[in-house]
């Protein structure tokens, strides 16, 4: 999914926005502390979701937000957009 906005409140805080992707039944949200590794899973929210609020947050922190669909009976497959 693409992230349409970005909003801090007040650092450690910060507000991800999102258009919903047709077809996704959730989003998982990964972080890094590094841009091209060691992503880990951090949150995994519903399909009707288009925003998340991070909290705790220090440093420079990188993201990835990858929707996923349920497919042959509740297996979750993951797509990259």
């Amino acid at each position: 999914a693409r992230v349409t906005g970005v909003q801090t409140c007040a650092l450690p805080i910060l507000t991800i926005r999102w258009k919903k992707l047709y077809g996704a039944n959730g989003y998982r949200l990964y972080r890094s502390k590094s841009k091209n590794s060691g992503y880990s899973l951090y949150k995994t929210l519903s399909g009707g979701a288009t925003s998340c609020k991070l909290t705790g947050l220090s440093g420079y922190t990188y993201f990835k937000l990858i929707p996923y669909r349920n497919v042959n009976g509740g297996r979750s497959e993951e797509r990259r957009v």
